[in-house]
């Protein structure tokens, strides 16, 4: 489970991060 409450710096940064590369990955996967 998510948790957004207490977000540390790297957490944020990961969250971000894997965000980005999600929506990468599905850019190519749907093209």
């Amino acid at each position: 489970m998510l948790k957004f409450v207490s977000l540390n710096d790297r957490d944020l940064y990961f969250s971000v991060l894997a965000l980005f590369v999600f929506q990468l990955l599905y850019s190519i996967y749907c093209s």
